[in-house]
């Protein structure tokens, strides 16, 4: 039980590290978002990376809906979602964790797709036109913005 909650500990470390990375890139880009809007895929896939190279296994999943889509991160059945403020802008915490019947917002938390790797997740918003300002993070862009986490440690 100890790994489990070391675990669960590290993920929420991770996922608290993520949250404001990507906050930071938000203030990066040209047409900022109000509470992160359009940046589910790039958090929720940067999360799931990093756990990756821990080597702690999250889900990383994508509810699709008439709406749009929202992609999120699961562990043990508990949902991640890093970039809950843009459904909820008043919501007290800075990211969302819970179960699908405890989520006040169960159409953007239900795992419609699964993906094994961020390049899965990336192959399947480049098929269906997501704006690449929305897709996943991977190869050349994850070097883009380590040179900008590099920028920001230097200056902020």
């Amino acid at each position: 039980m100890s790994d489990l909650k070391h675990i669960n500990r590290l993920v929420l470390q991770q996922a608290l590290t993520v949250y404001h990375w990507v906050n930071r890139i938000n203030e990066l880009r040209d047409h900022r978002h109000v509470e992160l809007n359009g940046l589910c895929a790039v958090a929720s896939a940067e999360l799931w990376r990093r756990c990756d190279q821990l080597g702690v296994k999250i889900g990383l999943h994508m509810a699709i809906s008439s709406d749009g889509c929202h992609v999120f991160n699961s562990l043990d059945g508990v949902i991640l979602d890093l970039t809950m403020r843009q459904f909820e802008q008043d919501y007290p915490g800075t990211f969302w964790t819970g179960s699908l019947a405890d989520s006040p917002h169960p159409h953007w938390h239900r795992a419609d797709a699964s993906f094994d790797s961020m390049a899965a997740l990336q192959h399947y918003q480049v098929l269906h036109g997501w704006p690449q300002s929305q897709q996943c993070v991977t190869d050349q862009r994850i070097r883009a913005y380590q040179l900008i986490r590099k920028s920001i440690r230097l200056h902020g």
